[in-house]
């Protein structure tokens, strides 16, 4: 602490841990996937629905006992996963596989629901149907090569 405030460069090196640990390499591990489960066929495909879901059991247990990531109310690490509950179910509709499942996930399933419902969120969310036209496309593409 300098002058009452903290150390900017703590703070930035917290935002840099947050963003790594729980943005990057679980944003990562999902999108490469990705091809995999469009795929939906072989041993990728479960290879990738199984990542998927390791991901999901890591922030399963992150949120345990937390209405969101932050505490109380959505913070940095909200907003850095909040691509989740809008973008997953557009993924799920296309590969046919369901991943957030409440029975399995009841935290991160309720914390989905409660993120969605932020309103400068809900505000600033693409709508679903472009979404699904999107990874239509980009799936049409991939079986294609």
């Amino acid at each position: 602490m300098r002058h009452g405030r903290k150390n900017p460069s703590c703070l930035k090196i917290l935002l840099r841990e947050l963003r790594h640990d729980f943005g990057l390499n679980l944003q990562r591990r999902s999108v490469s996937a990705m091809p995999n489960v469009f795929s939906s066929e072989g041993e990728e495909y479960k290879k990738a629905v199984e990542e998927a879901r390791e991901v999901l059991k890591i922030l399963e247990e992150e949120l345990k006992g937390k209405e969101f990531f932050g505490g109380v109310c959505a913070g940095f690490v909200d907003l850095v996963l909040g691509w989740i509950p809008h973008w997953l179910p557009v993924m799920e509709e296309m590969s046919g596989v369901k991943l957030l499942d409440a029975d399995a996930f009841p935290s991160l399933y309720a914390w989905a629901e409660r993120f969605l419902k932020v309103p400068f969120i809900k505000e600033k969310l693409p709508p679903s149907d472009r979404m699904l036209m999107y990874f239509t496309n980009i799936r049409r593409e991939l079986l294609n090569k």
